[in-house]
């Protein structure tokens, strides 16, 4: 963190099915015989009446009855009732149901619940609280008005540009380049959510000796960030990801303090190097390190 601004879903189809139609069934006996020795597998002659009857049968074999004289109303009858109730043009199979469900006005089809970001205010406040009594910054009431910033305002847009940051081993597997990029995007959320209109532009750095992850300047309207406190083994404050996001958000504050105050922002500003505990609680200060606290605590309930 800074120590100030300069650091900053068919029916099957109805092939090889043959249906009868109810005027086929012929209205004479004798025609339904004769159809119906037309399929037999064996050739009969019919003997002459009185003559001897062979039985070509095997022992044990009933040979069905199929004279003219077997065939009776009933069975024409039969015959026609099932023809009658076969569905022309369709197959009996399994794959037709046997009834469709029917269709209800008014009923919504069912949708899975989307899942949304939750928050608990009670488990918020308490990590904000710890990390500013940490930092050794006096915390505003939750109800204080950050110029209308309020971060369950769009916590789904919040959680997105945060994920990169909730897990610190993933962030120090990243590249650099990668990692600029990250905090590239999150300063423009940032700038988004605070309503600025001219954003300061990021410079990155390699600075070993200061001890500061970055800055605001505002003479130069620029926001630089350290890469060297960006790989947490550098990092003497904690986690790299976390320092990340909570310097981009102050800092961001500042920038939008600078274009609503202007110069007077800096009016009788106390120096880190002055009085450190005046510094952190001065209201220019004050407001950033609450704000940047804000956010952090939200980033450690993404990473839980």
């Amino acid at each position: 963190m800074d120590e100030g601004f300069d650091d900053g879903n068919s029916l099957p189809s109805s092939e090889g099915m043959d249906i009868l139609a109810e005027d086929s069934v012929a209205p004479e006996i004798a025609d339904y015989s004769s159809e119906i020795s037309d399929v037999s597998d064996e050739v009969l002659e019919i003997p002459d009446a009185g003559a001897e009857v062979v039985d070509i049968s095997e022992e044990g074999d009933e040979t069905p009855d199929i004279s003219a004289d077997s065939v009776t109303d009933a069975d024409l009858d039969a015959v026609a009732a099932e023809v009658e109730d076969t569905p022309v043009g369709l197959e009996t199979s399994g794959d037709i149901p046997e009834e469709m469900p029917p269709e209800v006005e008014g009923v919504e089809p069912e949708v899975a619940d989307i899942p949304t970001s939750s928050f608990s205010d009670e488990i918020h406040e308490q990590d904000r609280l710890d990390i500013l009594e940490n930092e050794g910054v006096m915390p505003y009431d939750s109800d204080y008005d950050f110029d209308g910033f309020n971060i369950q305002e769009d916590l789904e847009g919040m959680d997105a540009h945060l994920d990169t940051f909730k897990d610190d081993t993933a962030w120090n597997e990243m590249t650099m380049d990668d990692r600029d990029a990250a905090i590239e995007q999150l300063a423009g959320y940032a700038q988004e959510r605070f309503g600025i209109e001219n954003p300061p532009e990021i410079v990155f750095e390699n600075d070993a000796v200061s001890g500061n992850m970055g800055g605001y300047q505002p003479d130069s309207n620029t926001l630089v960030i350290n890469e060297h406190y960006l790989d947490s083994i550098n990092c003497s404050d904690g986690l790299a990801s976390e320092e990340a996001v909570d310097t981009v958000f102050h800092e961001m504050w500042h920038a939008h303090q600078y274009e609503r105050d202007g110069e007077g922002m800096m009016d009788d500003y106390i120096d880190a190097n002055t009085d450190y505990e005046a510094y952190l609680n001065q209201p220019t200060e004050r407001e950033a390190w609450n704000i940047g606290a804000d956010v952090k605590a939200r980033l450690r309930e993404l990473g839980r």
